[in-house]
Protein backbone atom coordinates (compact mmCIF):
# COMPACT_ATOMS: atom_id res chain seq x y z
CA UNK A 1 0.00 0.00 0.00
CA UNK A 2 2.98 2.12 1.15
CA UNK A 3 4.45 1.78 -2.42
CA UNK A 4 0.88 2.46 -4.16
CA UNK A 5 1.50 5.90 -2.04
CA UNK A 6 4.86 6.60 -3.48
CA UNK A 7 3.77 5.69 -7.20
CA UNK A 8 0.95 7.81 -7.26
CA UNK A 9 2.95 10.87 -5.25
CA UNK A 10 5.88 10.74 -8.00
CA UNK A 11 3.15 11.01 -10.71
CA UNK A 12 1.90 14.39 -8.69
CA UNK A 13 5.72 15.69 -8.87
CA UNK A 14 6.05 14.77 -12.31
CA UNK A 15 2.76 16.81 -13.12
CA UNK A 16 4.14 19.75 -11.24
CA UNK A 17 7.15 19.57 -12.40
CA UNK A 18 6.01 20.08 -16.00
CA UNK A 19 3.39 22.91 -14.75
CA UNK A 20 6.08 24.91 -14.26
CA UNK A 21 6.51 28.29 -16.52
CA UNK A 22 3.03 27.84 -16.49
CA UNK A 23 1.05 31.09 -15.43
CA UNK A 24 -0.49 30.72 -11.98
CA UNK A 25 -3.84 31.48 -13.27
CA UNK A 26 -3.86 28.31 -15.47
CA UNK A 27 -2.81 26.24 -12.47
CA UNK A 28 -5.59 27.33 -9.83
CA UNK A 29 -7.66 24.41 -8.87
CA UNK A 30 -11.03 24.66 -7.06
CA UNK A 31 -11.01 24.59 -3.72
CA UNK A 32 -10.47 21.28 -1.67
CA UNK A 33 -12.20 22.79 1.62
CA UNK A 34 -14.90 25.06 3.12
CA UNK A 35 -12.09 27.32 4.92
CA UNK A 36 -12.14 28.63 1.73
CA UNK A 37 -15.59 29.09 1.28
CA UNK A 38 -17.53 27.21 -1.24
CA UNK A 39 -16.43 26.59 -4.92
CA UNK A 40 -20.19 28.34 -5.51
CA UNK A 41 -19.46 32.10 -4.01
CA UNK A 42 -17.20 34.63 -5.13
CA UNK A 43 -16.57 36.24 -1.47
CA UNK A 44 -13.33 36.23 -0.19
CA UNK A 45 -12.51 36.28 3.52
CA UNK A 46 -10.93 39.90 4.39
CA UNK A 47 -8.95 41.56 7.38
CA UNK A 48 -11.53 43.97 8.07
CA UNK A 49 -13.70 40.89 10.04
CA UNK A 50 -14.87 39.75 13.78
CA UNK A 51 -15.18 36.64 15.39
CA UNK A 52 -17.87 35.70 17.33
CA UNK A 53 -18.46 32.48 19.67
CA UNK A 54 -20.89 30.84 21.85
CA UNK A 55 -21.84 27.78 23.36
CA UNK A 56 -20.06 26.04 26.32
CA UNK A 57 -17.29 27.94 26.97
CA UNK A 58 -15.82 26.14 30.66
CA UNK A 59 -12.57 24.88 29.43
CA UNK A 60 -12.12 27.99 27.38
CA UNK A 61 -12.62 26.83 24.19
CA UNK A 62 -14.81 30.11 23.20
CA UNK A 63 -11.59 32.42 23.71
CA UNK A 64 -13.63 35.12 26.08
CA UNK A 65 -11.29 36.21 29.22
CA UNK A 66 -11.91 36.82 32.32
CA UNK A 67 -14.77 34.29 32.40
CA UNK A 68 -17.52 33.44 35.13
CA UNK A 69 -18.34 30.18 36.12
CA UNK A 70 -21.43 29.22 37.22
CA UNK A 71 -21.48 29.46 41.57
CA UNK A 72 -24.08 26.01 40.98
CA UNK A 73 -22.56 24.29 37.99
CA UNK A 74 -18.95 25.53 37.84
CA UNK A 75 -19.69 26.17 34.13
CA UNK A 76 -19.52 28.76 31.71
CA UNK A 77 -21.99 28.81 28.88
CA UNK A 78 -22.71 31.67 26.39
CA UNK A 79 -26.11 30.99 24.39
CA UNK A 80 -26.09 33.69 22.08
CA UNK A 81 -22.99 35.09 19.99
CA UNK A 82 -20.43 36.61 21.76
CA UNK A 83 -17.34 38.86 20.20
CA UNK A 84 -13.72 37.84 20.77
CA UNK A 85 -11.87 40.84 21.86
CA UNK A 86 -8.69 42.08 23.61
CA UNK A 87 -7.91 42.51 27.40
CA UNK A 88 -8.35 46.14 27.69
CA UNK A 89 -10.82 48.45 25.70
CA UNK A 90 -8.53 50.59 24.60
CA UNK A 91 -6.72 47.78 22.43
CA UNK A 92 -10.13 47.01 21.31
CA UNK A 93 -10.74 50.73 20.24
CA UNK A 94 -7.56 50.56 18.27
CA UNK A 95 -8.29 47.68 15.93
CA UNK A 96 -12.33 48.46 15.78
CA UNK A 97 -12.77 47.74 12.44
CA UNK A 98 -11.16 44.82 12.03
CA UNK A 99 -10.34 40.95 13.48
CA UNK A 100 -8.40 41.50 16.81
CA UNK A 101 -6.23 38.21 15.21
CA UNK A 102 -6.64 38.84 11.59
CA UNK A 103 -8.29 35.17 11.78
CA UNK A 104 -9.65 34.11 8.41
CA UNK A 105 -9.90 30.11 9.00
CA UNK A 106 -11.14 28.61 12.31
CA UNK A 107 -11.65 25.18 13.32
CA UNK A 108 -13.49 24.39 16.57
CA UNK A 109 -13.04 20.35 18.19
CA UNK A 110 -14.43 18.46 21.30
CA UNK A 111 -13.66 21.15 23.53
CA UNK A 112 -11.05 23.41 21.80
CA UNK A 113 -10.54 26.05 19.25
CA UNK A 114 -7.93 27.05 16.48
CA UNK A 115 -7.58 30.04 14.08
CA UNK A 116 -4.93 30.73 11.44
CA UNK A 117 -4.23 34.77 10.83
CA UNK A 118 -3.98 35.80 7.51
CA UNK A 119 -0.26 36.27 7.60
CA UNK A 120 0.10 32.19 8.66
CA UNK A 121 -0.01 32.32 12.31
CA UNK A 122 -1.66 29.46 14.12
CA UNK A 123 -3.36 30.21 17.42
CA UNK A 124 -5.38 27.61 19.67
CA UNK A 125 -7.08 27.92 23.26
CA UNK A 126 -9.38 25.75 25.53
CA UNK A 127 -8.61 22.27 26.89
CA UNK A 128 -5.14 21.44 26.73
CA UNK A 129 -5.20 17.87 27.96
CA UNK A 130 -3.42 15.47 25.53
CA UNK A 131 -1.39 18.49 24.20
CA UNK A 132 -3.92 18.73 21.55
CA UNK A 133 -3.14 23.09 21.44
CA UNK A 134 0.78 22.72 20.85
CA UNK A 135 2.08 24.60 23.30
CA UNK A 136 3.86 21.95 25.42
CA UNK A 137 1.95 21.22 27.91
CA UNK A 138 -1.25 20.06 29.11
CA UNK A 139 -2.66 23.17 30.59
CA UNK A 140 -5.87 25.28 29.59
CA UNK A 141 -5.62 28.42 27.60
CA UNK A 142 -8.35 30.63 27.74
CA UNK A 143 -6.97 33.14 25.08
CA UNK A 144 -6.19 32.68 21.61
CA UNK A 145 -2.48 31.56 22.13
CA UNK A 146 -0.01 31.52 19.01
CA UNK A 147 1.26 28.09 18.61
CA UNK A 148 5.16 29.40 18.80
CA UNK A 149 6.76 26.17 17.56
CA UNK A 150 5.15 27.23 14.38
CA UNK A 151 5.83 30.88 14.28
CA UNK A 152 8.58 30.21 11.34
CA UNK A 153 6.41 28.22 9.31
CA UNK A 154 3.32 29.42 7.40
CA UNK A 155 -0.11 27.95 7.91
CA UNK A 156 -3.11 27.96 5.73
CA UNK A 157 -5.58 25.21 6.72
CA UNK A 158 -6.10 23.95 10.94
CA UNK A 159 -8.63 21.40 11.75
CA UNK A 160 -9.47 20.05 14.88
CA UNK A 161 -10.78 16.45 16.35
CA UNK A 162 -11.42 15.13 19.65
CA UNK A 163 -8.11 14.36 20.78
CA UNK A 164 -5.43 15.76 18.31
CA UNK A 165 -4.84 18.53 15.52
CA UNK A 166 -3.90 19.23 12.19
CA UNK A 167 -2.49 21.66 10.09
CA UNK A 168 -1.36 22.41 6.76
CA UNK A 169 1.62 24.61 5.50
CA UNK A 170 1.84 27.18 2.71
CA UNK A 171 4.54 24.14 1.29
CA UNK A 172 1.52 21.72 1.72
CA UNK A 173 3.01 19.26 4.41
CA UNK A 174 0.91 18.25 6.95
CA UNK A 175 1.63 18.89 10.76
CA UNK A 176 0.06 16.77 13.25
CA UNK A 177 -0.11 16.73 17.51
CA UNK A 178 -1.92 15.67 20.44
CA UNK A 179 -2.71 12.62 21.34
CA UNK A 180 -0.85 9.50 19.92
CA UNK A 181 -2.41 6.27 21.41
CA UNK A 182 -2.76 4.01 24.41
CA UNK A 183 -3.01 0.53 25.50
CA UNK A 184 -6.83 0.55 25.88
CA UNK A 185 -7.77 3.51 23.45
CA UNK A 186 -5.91 1.68 20.72
CA UNK A 187 -3.97 4.42 18.11
CA UNK A 188 -4.68 7.88 17.29
CA UNK A 189 -4.61 10.05 14.32
CA UNK A 190 -1.48 11.82 14.13
CA UNK A 191 0.05 9.44 11.59
CA UNK A 192 3.88 9.34 12.82
CA UNK A 193 4.41 5.77 12.89
CA UNK A 194 3.95 5.49 16.55
CA UNK A 195 2.21 6.01 19.33
CA UNK A 196 3.81 8.34 20.98
CA UNK A 197 1.90 11.45 21.63
CA UNK A 198 3.12 14.76 20.39
CA UNK A 199 3.51 18.17 22.69
CA UNK A 200 4.30 20.39 19.66
CA UNK A 201 3.43 20.17 16.10
CA UNK A 202 5.26 17.78 14.20
CA UNK A 203 5.37 17.16 10.15
CA UNK A 204 4.07 14.07 9.36
CA UNK A 205 7.68 12.54 7.66
CA UNK A 206 6.09 10.14 5.39
CA UNK A 207 3.80 12.13 3.00
CA UNK A 208 7.06 14.44 2.53
CA UNK A 209 9.32 12.04 1.87
CA UNK A 210 6.56 10.70 -0.92
CA UNK A 211 6.66 13.61 -2.44
CA UNK A 212 3.20 14.47 -1.43
CA UNK A 213 1.53 17.89 -0.99
CA UNK A 214 -1.38 18.06 1.23
CA UNK A 215 -4.45 20.41 0.17
CA UNK A 216 -6.82 19.31 3.03
CA UNK A 217 -7.18 17.37 6.31
CA UNK A 218 -10.12 16.58 8.66
CA UNK A 219 -9.86 15.16 12.03
CA UNK A 220 -12.08 12.62 13.67
CA UNK A 221 -12.31 11.20 17.26
CA UNK A 222 -9.10 8.93 16.29
CA UNK A 223 -8.55 9.30 12.64
CA UNK A 224 -7.31 11.58 10.39
CA UNK A 225 -8.42 12.13 6.44
CA UNK A 226 -6.44 14.21 4.22
CA UNK A 227 -7.06 14.88 0.65
CA UNK A 228 -3.61 15.48 -1.51
CA UNK A 229 -3.58 18.09 -4.38
CA UNK A 230 -4.21 15.58 -7.07
CA UNK A 231 -7.26 14.48 -5.64
CA UNK A 232 -5.82 11.72 -3.93
CA UNK A 233 -7.55 10.82 -0.24
CA UNK A 234 -5.30 9.18 2.46
CA UNK A 235 -6.42 7.91 5.94
CA UNK A 236 -4.30 7.30 9.18
CA UNK A 237 -4.97 6.56 12.24
CA UNK A 238 -7.28 4.08 14.65
CA UNK A 239 -9.10 1.50 12.08
CA UNK A 240 -12.06 0.75 14.35
CA UNK A 241 -15.87 0.77 12.79
CA UNK A 242 -14.07 0.79 9.80
CA UNK A 243 -13.48 4.20 9.36
CA UNK A 244 -9.94 4.05 7.71
CA UNK A 245 -12.27 2.61 4.42
CA UNK A 246 -9.99 -0.34 3.42
CA UNK A 247 -12.16 -3.05 4.42
CA UNK A 248 -11.45 -3.77 7.39
CA UNK A 249 -10.42 -2.74 11.11
CA UNK A 250 -6.70 -2.29 10.69
CA UNK A 251 -4.74 1.19 12.24
CA UNK A 252 -2.67 3.01 10.07
CA UNK A 253 0.14 4.45 12.26
CA UNK A 254 1.16 6.35 8.46
CA UNK A 255 -1.41 7.79 5.87
CA UNK A 256 -2.31 4.94 3.20
CA UNK A 257 -4.25 5.87 0.65
CA UNK A 258 -7.97 4.37 0.37
CA UNK A 259 -7.94 1.70 -2.34
CA UNK A 260 -11.40 2.32 -3.58
CA UNK A 261 -10.71 5.58 -5.26
CA UNK A 262 -8.80 5.10 -8.41
CA UNK A 263 -6.90 7.78 -11.09
CA UNK A 264 -10.11 8.85 -12.58
CA UNK A 265 -11.76 9.88 -9.26
CA UNK A 266 -11.08 12.70 -8.38
CA UNK A 267 -11.91 14.00 -4.68
CA UNK A 268 -12.69 17.54 -4.26
CA UNK A 269 -14.08 18.23 -0.28
CA UNK A 270 -13.36 16.07 2.39
CA UNK A 271 -15.41 15.65 5.92
CA UNK A 272 -14.62 13.44 8.82
CA UNK A 273 -17.30 13.05 11.25
CA UNK A 274 -16.40 11.59 14.93
CA UNK A 275 -15.66 7.91 13.85
CA UNK A 276 -16.72 8.34 10.05
CA UNK A 277 -16.21 10.55 6.98
CA UNK A 278 -17.55 11.68 3.67
CA UNK A 279 -15.46 12.65 0.35
CA UNK A 280 -16.83 14.97 -2.48
CA UNK A 281 -16.42 13.59 -6.07
CA UNK A 282 -15.61 16.32 -8.52
CA UNK A 283 -19.04 15.53 -10.64
CA UNK A 284 -20.92 16.08 -7.18
CA UNK A 285 -20.74 12.79 -6.08
CA UNK A 286 -20.75 11.63 -2.07
CA UNK A 287 -18.96 8.51 -0.85
CA UNK A 288 -19.63 7.93 2.99
CA UNK A 289 -17.33 5.38 5.10
CA UNK A 290 -17.08 4.29 9.27
CA UNK A 291 -19.52 4.26 11.94
CA UNK A 292 -23.31 4.18 10.99
CA UNK A 293 -25.22 3.45 14.22
CA UNK A 294 -27.56 6.84 13.79
CA UNK A 295 -28.24 6.62 10.07
CA UNK A 296 -24.99 8.83 9.54
CA UNK A 297 -23.65 7.73 6.32
CA UNK A 298 -26.85 8.61 4.94
CA UNK A 299 -26.82 5.04 3.38
CA UNK A 300 -30.91 4.55 4.85
CA UNK A 301 -31.47 1.29 6.53
CA UNK A 302 -34.16 0.66 9.07
CA UNK A 303 -34.83 0.52 13.20
CA UNK A 304 -32.47 -2.86 13.08
CA UNK A 305 -29.64 -1.04 13.18
CA UNK A 306 -27.33 -1.18 16.18
CA UNK A 307 -23.90 0.16 17.99
CA UNK A 308 -22.28 -1.84 15.76
CA UNK A 309 -23.74 -0.99 12.40
CA UNK A 310 -20.75 -0.01 9.60
CA UNK A 311 -19.22 -0.19 6.48
CA UNK A 312 -15.36 -0.59 5.74
CA UNK A 313 -15.25 0.85 2.50
CA UNK A 314 -16.80 3.85 0.66
CA UNK A 315 -20.39 3.73 -0.51
CA UNK A 316 -22.24 5.95 -3.06
CA UNK A 317 -25.02 7.94 -1.04
CA UNK A 318 -27.54 7.07 -3.93
CA UNK A 319 -30.26 9.10 -2.38
CA UNK A 320 -28.08 12.13 -4.19
CA UNK A 321 -27.17 10.79 -6.83
CA UNK A 322 -29.34 12.78 -8.99
CA UNK A 323 -27.98 15.94 -7.74
CA UNK A 324 -24.85 17.68 -7.89
CA UNK A 325 -23.57 18.41 -4.43
CA UNK A 326 -21.06 21.15 -3.95
CA UNK A 327 -19.69 21.02 -0.19
CA UNK A 328 -20.48 18.25 2.94
CA UNK A 329 -19.96 18.84 6.29
CA UNK A 330 -20.09 16.07 9.20
CA UNK A 331 -20.71 15.95 12.77
CA UNK A 332 -20.56 13.93 15.96
CA UNK A 333 -23.13 11.66 14.55
CA UNK A 334 -24.63 13.49 11.76
CA UNK A 335 -24.06 14.75 8.15
CA UNK A 336 -25.04 17.71 6.03
CA UNK A 337 -25.00 18.66 1.78
CA UNK A 338 -25.43 21.41 -0.01
CA UNK A 339 -26.49 21.39 -3.86
CA UNK A 340 -25.60 23.83 -6.31
CA UNK A 341 -29.75 24.79 -6.30
CA UNK A 342 -28.46 25.88 -2.86
CA UNK A 343 -30.23 22.91 -0.97
CA UNK A 344 -29.69 21.94 2.55
CA UNK A 345 -29.57 17.93 3.05
CA UNK A 346 -29.61 16.43 6.48
CA UNK A 347 -29.01 13.19 7.86
CA UNK A 348 -28.01 10.89 10.68
CA UNK A 349 -28.66 11.39 14.66
CA UNK A 350 -31.19 8.29 14.78
CA UNK A 351 -33.48 11.05 12.88
CA UNK A 352 -33.05 10.75 8.98
CA UNK A 353 -31.60 7.48 7.87
CA UNK A 354 -31.42 8.94 4.57
CA UNK A 355 -30.35 12.77 3.38
CA UNK A 356 -33.52 14.94 3.16
CA UNK A 357 -34.09 18.57 2.43
CA UNK A 358 -34.62 21.46 4.96
CA UNK A 359 -36.00 24.50 4.02
CA UNK A 360 -34.31 27.78 4.44
CA UNK A 361 -35.43 31.01 5.81
CA UNK A 362 -38.38 32.15 2.42
CA UNK A 363 -36.26 29.04 0.36
CA UNK A 364 -33.16 30.90 0.72
CA UNK A 365 -30.24 29.57 -0.99
CA UNK A 366 -27.51 27.65 1.14
CA UNK A 367 -23.71 28.60 0.65
CA UNK A 368 -22.37 26.98 3.31
CA UNK A 369 -23.10 24.16 6.53
CA UNK A 370 -21.31 23.02 9.37
CA UNK A 371 -22.19 20.26 11.87
CA UNK A 372 -21.50 19.97 15.69
CA UNK A 373 -22.03 17.22 18.42
CA UNK A 374 -26.09 17.63 17.99
CA UNK A 375 -26.48 20.73 16.13
CA UNK A 376 -26.56 22.05 12.55
CA UNK A 377 -25.80 25.93 11.32
CA UNK A 378 -26.37 27.13 8.04
CA UNK A 379 -25.10 30.22 5.95
CA UNK A 380 -27.16 31.53 3.38
CA UNK A 381 -26.00 32.59 -0.07
CA UNK A 382 -27.23 36.10 -0.49
CA UNK A 383 -27.48 38.14 2.80
CA UNK A 384 -25.01 35.24 4.34
CA UNK A 385 -27.55 35.22 7.22
CA UNK A 386 -26.57 32.07 9.82
CA UNK A 387 -29.53 29.85 10.92
CA UNK A 388 -29.10 27.04 13.51
CA UNK A 389 -31.27 23.83 14.71
CA UNK A 390 -30.78 21.13 16.45
CA UNK A 391 -30.92 20.14 19.94
CA UNK A 392 -31.07 22.61 22.84
CA UNK A 393 -28.65 21.13 24.58
CA UNK A 394 -25.72 21.20 22.76
CA UNK A 395 -25.74 25.20 23.63
CA UNK A 396 -24.90 26.13 20.49
CA UNK A 397 -27.96 27.28 18.53
CA UNK A 398 -27.09 30.93 19.52
CA UNK A 399 -30.75 32.00 20.59
CA UNK A 400 -30.67 32.44 23.69
CA UNK A 401 -32.24 29.65 25.12
CA UNK A 402 -32.04 25.70 25.54
CA UNK A 403 -34.82 24.94 23.20
CA UNK A 404 -34.77 21.91 21.05
CA UNK A 405 -35.40 23.73 16.98
CA UNK A 406 -36.07 21.25 14.63
CA UNK A 407 -35.48 23.27 11.69
CA UNK A 408 -33.19 26.00 10.80
CA UNK A 409 -34.17 28.94 12.83
CA UNK A 410 -32.45 32.60 11.76
CA UNK A 411 -29.85 33.68 14.56
CA UNK A 412 -31.08 37.12 15.29
CA UNK A 413 -28.94 38.06 18.58
CA UNK A 414 -25.76 39.11 19.07
CA UNK A 415 -24.23 39.61 15.16
CA UNK A 416 -26.14 42.54 14.86
CA UNK A 417 -26.71 41.77 11.44
CA UNK A 418 -23.12 41.33 10.37
CA UNK A 419 -23.30 38.41 7.30
CA UNK A 420 -21.18 35.28 8.43
CA UNK A 421 -18.04 34.26 5.78
CA UNK A 422 -17.22 31.51 7.96
CA UNK A 423 -18.52 29.18 10.41
CA UNK A 424 -16.97 26.35 12.52
CA UNK A 425 -18.72 24.22 14.96
CA UNK A 426 -17.40 22.02 17.44
CA UNK A 427 -19.03 19.56 19.97
CA UNK A 428 -20.60 22.07 21.92
CA UNK A 429 -19.00 25.11 21.00
CA UNK A 430 -19.55 27.19 17.73
CA UNK A 431 -17.43 30.10 15.98
CA UNK A 432 -17.92 32.33 13.21
CA UNK A 433 -16.28 34.85 11.03
CA UNK A 434 -18.65 37.73 9.94
CA UNK A 435 -17.74 40.53 7.45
Amino acid sequence: MRALLQQRCRRLAVAQAKLRGVPAVARVRQSTTFSTLSATSSHTIVPSTRVFAWGQGTEGQLGHSPIQKSALTGAYVELSPRELRLDTEQDQQKIEKHNPWGFVDLAAGLNYSAGVTEDGKLYTWGDGSNHKLGHGDSKPVYRPRQVEALQDVKIVKVACGDFHTAAIDEDGRLWTWGWGGSLFGGIGGLGHGDEAEQPRPKVVRSLVDYGCRVGSVACGEKHTLILTDDGEVLTAGNGEYGRLGNGGSSDHRVPEPVELFDEKTNIVEVAAGHAFNLVLTQDGKIFTWGRNEQGQLGLGGGISMDVYSMEAVPLLVEALESKKVVHVAAGHSHSAAVTEEGELYMWGMKIHLEPQVFRVGEGDKVWQVGCGGSHTAVVTEDAHQLFTFGKGSSLCLGHGTRSYTPHPKLVADGLAGRGVVKVACGHRHMAVITD
